[in-house]
């Protein structure tokens, strides 16, 4: 999902997603039961509106560019992160794409543990055009927000990275 979305997360982490990703994880029934797999096509179906899936690749620096999934039936959630070698996160973004045929992105940076947004938008998911508001974001607030990892060690499966 990397290469077709609007985050510019991995290029800034000198992560190159055209090639296959270093780490697989998931959690597909999501039990926070994270697994890892030799590649993203070996996950199992990961379980619609509760299970979660993750690639990770190293980027320039030593630093870990870290792709989160989490498909649903109303909207499917892609977040991006990128981790200084010592673990400290550097930038992150969201994409949240609905079935109502628009979208919320959002893109930033983080400096001493702060987060400065960037870049922040509704779109058209056909045309990425950037749109209003939709009145239906009010039903989703938890959607849209990114769920801050500030550190990799605070990553769901930070346990399997010391392992691999």
């Amino acid at each position: 999902m990397a290469n077709a979305r609007l985050s510019t997360t991995a290029e800034g982490c000198g992560a190159d997603t055209h090639q296959s990703p270093k780490w697989v994880f998931a959690d597909s029934a999501g039990k926070h039961d994270w697994r890892p797999y030799a590649a993203s096509g070996d996950v199992p179906e990961v379980q619609t509106d509760a299970g979660e899936s993750a690639l990770l690749w190293v980027g320039r620096d030593g630093k870990l560019f870290v792709e989160i999934d989490q498909p649903g039936e109303d909207f499917v959630i892609v977040s991006d992160y990128c981790y200084t070698k010592s673990g400290s996160l550097l930038a992150f973004s969201i994409d949240v794409r609905t079935a109502w045929g628009w979208g919320y992105f959002e893109q930033g940076d983080v400096r001493n543990g702060s987060s400065e947004i960037t870049v922040s938008k509704f779109f058209d998911t056909k045309s990425e055009a950037s749109i209003a508001k939709p009145p239906q974001a009010a039903d989703i607030p938890e959607a849209l927000k990114p769920q801050m990892y500030l550190r990799k060690s605070s990553l769901p499966f930070a346990e399997l990275l010391v392992s691999h």
